[in-house]
């Protein structure tokens, strides 16, 4: 409530008189950045909800509108995605954690990466989302469309892996890794990874990332054969994807992977691909404000 005026001539009236008017400037300065920043048109995003399908796979939603499903990559967990967080201020923003990684169950029967992502929009109550899949996750998003066509509205892809793809390269890193392998010291193993140049992120986040990859010791001890995986293999299906798909990668990233994109690109109808120069692999990451900003033009100028 305003303050009320004194009357003039009243005790003390001058100096209320001041007060008020510097109570009133006050208030309009805040109303003006309040204006400003938008404050009064932006809803209030309600608080992220955790979920958990039926096989197992633990997945959160975050803030409201037209769903986005993001999907990690390996040894890594739906915590990749933090840089990514402020796109819930204008969606709905799906992250979960694939087989044998983060709070997801392990596989012990044979499993399919493309159902349990449909069991997460399924549990989610979402009919059909855009996916966003980083290196594994790529390969699981292609995967899911296309083997549920109707549940894809866009693809996009970073650093990508895909079924099919046969590696030209064997990153040095390797020898490291599989002697640790071989030694069954999978923590060593896990070490090695996160040490890699492909986990890479630089001084501000290799704390973080690294203890990520050191918790998923446990996926050394999975069964990769238990996946099903999509026949033909994928990359000899890409013609037949109806979807807009962006595919994402670095200039620095492994030659194999750059390969990868490139081929991907060429093989889908109308895909787009960007290449973010001096980036490497862990991109949604090192190179966040500039991956957001490519995901956010997609979005728009696909009208997802």
């Amino acid at each position: 409530m305003w303050p009320r005026q004194a009357q003039p001539g009243s005790p003390g009236a001058g100096d209320r008189g001041v007060a008020t008017a510097t109570t009133a400037r006050r208030v309009c300065r805040l109303l003006a950045v309040l204006a400003l920043a938008g404050c009064h048109a932006r809803p209030v995003a309600p608080p992220p909800t955790d979920g958990r399908t039926a096989t197992g796979i633990a997945y959160e939603v975050q803030g409201r509108g037209q769903p986005l499903v993001l999907i990690h990559g390996a040894f890594l967990d739906r915590r990749q995605w933090r840089p990514q967080a402020p796109l819930a201020r204008d969606r709905a923003l799906v992250t979960y954690d694939t087989r044998w990684h983060g709070r997801s169950a392990d596989a012990t029967v044979a499993f399919s990466a493309a159902d349990d992502t449909r069991d997460v929009l399924d549990d989610a109550g979402l009919p059909a989302a855009v996916l966003v899949g980083l290196s594994n996750g790529a390969r699981i998003a292609i995967n899911t469309a296309l083997e549920h066509p109707g549940r894809v509205r866009a693809l996009v892809l970073v650093s990508p892996d895909i079924d099919g793809f046969v590696p030209k390269d064997r990153a040095p890193f390797w020898a490291g890794l599989l002697e640790a392998l071989g030694r069954r010291d999978f923590d060593a193993a896990a070490t090695r990874l996160a040490q890699s140049p492909i986990m890479e992120v630089g001084p501000g986040d290799s704390a973080w990332v690294a203890a990520i990859v050191r918790d998923h010791a446990r996926v050394f001890r999975g069964n990769p054969a238990l996946e099903r995986r999509t026949q033909p293999a994928a990359l000899e299906r890409l013609h037949t994807l109806r979807v807009p798909v962006l595919v994402v990668t670095g200039s620095a990233d492994l030659p194999d992977i750059q390969r990868a994109a490139r081929e991907i690109a060429d093989r889908i109808p109308g895909a787009r691909l960007e290449v973010i120069p001096d980036a490497k692999h862990m991109l949604t990451i090192t190179h966040a404000s500039r991956f957001n900003r490519l995901l956010a033009d997609f979005l728009d100028r696909n009208a997802l």
